[in-house]
C-alpha cells in the first residue's frame, strides 16, 4: 500500500512543512501533496526536495486560472530536477472565489481550459518548440529555457465531477479526488 500526505500551506509553517515532509519520509511515506491557495506550493515543495531524498513531491494542486501552461511545465521541470526526479504535477481547476477574486480570472469552460494545458505542458517537457492554436490558449514558438530532467513527469488531474473524471482517465497519469465517500469511489472508478 503507498500513503501520501498533504501538508496545508495556511495551517503551517514553512519549517513545519520541510520537518513534516522529513519525518513523512522516514516513516515510508509515499508522496507528500501541497496544494496552493494561501502560498506559493511550488517553492515549498523547492524546499523540501533540498531536505529529503526519497519521497515523491506533488502539487495537490496547482489551479490552472492562476497560471499560465507555459509556466507550470517551467515549474514542473525544475521541481522536477532540484528533487531528482521525485516530482508529481497534480493540476486542476480550484475554486471559482479564488479564481475570479483573487487572482481576477473568470472561472470558464475547465474542461476544455485542462485539457489544452496538459497537451502544452507534455509537449514543452518533451523539450518541443510549441505552436498551439486552441480554444483557450495560443501559444507559439514556446519552449523551456532548459532540458527537463524527465519528458515525462507524471500529472495527477483532480477531479470531482463525471465529466472532470473521466478527462482525468483519458489525459493523465493519475485522478486525486477529494470529499469522496466510498460509494462514490466504486462510481469513479
Amino acid at each position: 500500500m503507498r500513503v501520501g500526505l498533504r501538508l496545508e500551506s495556511g495551517t503551517l509553517t514553512p519549517q513545519e512543512m520541510m520537518r513534516l515532509a522529513v519525518m513523512a519520509e522516514e516513516q515510508n511515506f509515499d508522496t507528500v501533496w501541497v496544494p496552493e491557495g494561501l502560498t506559493d506550493s511550488v517553492a515549498q515543495l523547492a524546499a523540501m526536495a533540498a531536505v529529503t531524498k526519497k519521497i515523491k513531491l506533488g502539487t495537490g494542486i496547482l489551479a490552472i486560472y492562476s497560471r499560465t501552461p507555459t509556466l507550470i511545465a517551467m515549474s514542473a521541470g525544475s521541481l522536477d530536477a532540484i528533487s531528482n526526479k521525485r516530482f508529481v504535477l497534480g493540476l486542476g481547476v480550484g475554486h471559482k472565489s479564488q479564481a475570479e477574486n483573487t487572482h481576477g480570472v473568470s472561472l470558464d469552460r475547465p474542461l476544455i481550459r485542462l485539457s489544452e494545458t496538459v497537451e502544452i505542458i507534455r509537449r514543452l517537457l518533451k523539450r518541443e518548440s510549441v505552436t498551439f492554436q486552441g480554444r483557450i490558449f495560443k501559444v507559439k514558438d514556446s519552449r523551456l529555457g532548459f532540458q527537463p530532467v524527465r519528458a515525462h513527469i507524471p500529472i495527477y488531474i483532480a477531479a470531482l465531477g463525471p465529466k472532470m473524471i473521466q478527462l482525468a482517465g483519458e489525459i493523465g497519469d493519475g485522478v486525486l479526488l477529494n470529499w469522496a465517500s466510498p460509494e462514490y469511489l466504486k462510481q469513479a472508478m
